[in-house]
């Protein structure tokens, strides 16, 4: 909190010569005075029963055609290439009943409106419009592995649709291109009790 502005609770972003700021080569702590990362968010009580959110984004929109984005993500090398890089990484762990590394929901609140494309996660990989090479694209890879667990049902995308009036598809594959083009493509090797590389019911 930096005091002295319109309200004594306004926020500086961390760049800048503002008395008490960190400055934009700095990191920020919020549970920690050792952040690992630019913002680092920490909190290690978990015996309240109290559901834990490490960071909460509300926003209200306009009516207008412009993107709205409840949180952006942009990263590119600073110069050069990088080797690996992810927009978002996320790791979930040791829950019992439901593990999601990412969980995502597209959904119509208001009855009032007609909603054109309702999309719970999509996934888009362009190459660069100027040229290059790009091994394998892939709008949205699900890979799965059991590794040292003993794993009952192995999914590597798993789709599941309902209440459709005119259609209902589980998982939709479209392609376009000049060779080897495939809208979907499976393929499934092992030992288990059930191996399939495509199954729709």
């Amino acid at each position: 909190q930096i005091a002295g502005g319109t309200f004594d609770d306004d926020v500086y972003t961390a760049y800048g010569t503002v008395s008490g700021c960190p400055d934009k080569d700095n990191s920020v702590g919020i549970g920690t005075i050792t952040p690992a990362a630019k913002l680092d968010v920490v909190s290690n009580v978990s015996t309240d029963g109290t559901p834990r959110i490490g960071i909460q984004s509300d926003l209200k929109t306009d009516g207008t055609s412009n993107l709205h984005s409840a949180i952006s993500a942009t990263i590119a090398p600073h110069s050069g290439n990088a080797h690996t890089i992810d927009g978002i990484s996320v790791l979930a762990s040791n829950a019992t009943n439901i593990c999601r590394g990412l969980y995502a929901m597209g959904r119509a609140n208001n009855a009032s409106i007609g909603v054109t494309n309702l999309y719970g996660v999509h996934g888009v990989a362009f190459g660069n419009s100027s040229g290059g090479t790009v091994t394998n694209s892939y709008g949205v890879y699900g890979n799965t592995g059991g590794g040292a667990s003993a794993v009952t049902n192995n999914y590597g995308v798993y789709g599941n649709s309902s209440g459709g009036t005119s259609f209902c598809i589980g998982v939709q594959g479209s392609a376009n291109g000049t060779a080897g083009v495939k809208g979907v493509s499976a393929y499934a090797a092992g030992s288990a009790t059930t191996t399939l590389g495509l199954h729709a019911v």
